[in-house]
């Protein structure tokens, strides 16, 4: 069974599609959730570990310059690193696409639908108008882009990031679903030696 990391836009239903997967194919579920638990786990305060780090946010100015966020950024990266020597994991976000490149049998999808699209599903998610939705929309493109050049110096819209990209405009989520099960189990993506 391959790791499988999930990249996703807000609005796009990425999330929702990566838990079906993992429970679907009984992996353990690594989210924002799990990521702050377990930097609590290593003497992180709970204020630091909901950093911007564990939210996929830029730092600010004063933060780029923190000792704080340089540690957050290798530790997720080193309990990312330890979770994958388990191989049944499933993570969400966090910069997983980048920090799994070159491993053989890590499944890295991007799941993404058109800015209208998504702005609309918040907007009735979140119960607000479509301008606020919109800006929510932007807001957190931005954010996660930042964060992405910030941690991985990676665009995070670039193609070569990932495996399989999956557009839920035309793809619901239980075919999202099934796609990314299906891939899960080819051949090519069982570990090798080398490849843990």
């Amino acid at each position: 069974m391959p790791i499988i990391a999930v990249s996703r836009q807000v609005g796009s239903w990425g999330d929702l599609i990566a838990s079906l997967v993992a429970e679907r194919l009984n992996l353990v579920f690594v989210d924002r959730g799990m990521f702050v638990s377990l930097l609590q786990e290593r003497g992180f305060s709970l204020t630091q570990a909901l950093s911007a780090e564990t939210e996929e946010m830029p730092p600010d100015f004063w933060g780029q310059l923190s000792e704080h966020r340089r540690r957050a950024g290798i530790l997720l990266g080193t309990i990312l690193y330890e979770l994958a020597l388990e191989n049944r994991l499933l993570v969400v976000g966090h910069g997983a696409e980048v920090l799994l490149r070159g491993v053989g049998h890590a499944l890295r999808v991007k799941v993404t639908a058109p800015f209208e699209v998504r702005a609309a599903r918040v907007a009735t998610q979140e119960a607000v108008k479509r301008e606020a939705a919109s800006e929510l929309v932007r807001q957190s493109d931005q954010e996660r882009f930042g964060y992405m050049k910030y941690l991985f110096h990676a665009d995070w819209m670039e193609s070569e990031l990932y495996d399989v990209c999956i557009n839920t405009e035309t793809v619901g989520v239980l075919s999202g679903v099934e796609l990314i099960t299906s891939i899960a189990a080819a051949p090519e993506l069982v570990a090798t030696p080398e490849s843990l």
